[in-house]
């Protein structure tokens, strides 16, 4: 959101996101834990998608299942896309919650999509503060444990 001039801080959406144990859901734990468990793990793009409305902004959630075009066209609209990295390497493993199941992934980290070339993909990290660049083989990697989930941000008029 701060790419457009109204940055919305990230405590700003703890009580529009709300809790669950399912990310799909809500946040998962405690947002200000520990990071790189499961338990004070986060959450994933469609919760944060239906926040972003309350704030004037469209967060437009989709899976590149390791289609990078999903991602560079969203780009190339000027749009910032948030992705889900496994930092750790694939050690996804499946839960369940209430009937429903999904992957959580030690090491999982949120980054924000900024620009691309031939080479690979810049990435602003929220968590370090430091700009990071990527090749495209290793973004893949590390995207891919997630399905590819991303949610390009802009606003809404």
């Amino acid at each position: 959101t701060s790419a457009f001039g109204n940055g919305v801080s990230e405590y700003s959406f703890d009580s529009v996101v709300g809790l669950s144990p399912n990310p799909h859901l809500g946040y998962r734990g405690n947002i200000t834990g520990t990071w790189g468990n499961t338990t004070d793990y986060g959450v994933y793009a469609q919760p944060l998608s239906w926040a972003l409305a309350q704030f004037g902004f469209v967060g437009d959630a989709f899976y590149g299942v390791g289609d990078d075009s999903t991602i560079t066209s969203r780009l190339d609209n000027g749009w910032p896309v948030v992705v889900w990295l496994a930092l750790w390497g694939d050690q996804s493993f499946r839960t369940d919650y209430d009937g429903q199941s999904f992957t959580l992934v030690p090491g999982m980290h949120v980054m924000v999509a900024y620009g691309y070339d031939t080479d690979g993909i810049y990435l602003s990290d929220p968590g370090s503060g430091i700009y990071r660049f990527y090749d495209w083989a290793s973004f893949n990697s590390m995207w891919s444990v997630l399905d590819g989930m991303a949610m390009a941000v802009y606003p809404a008029s």
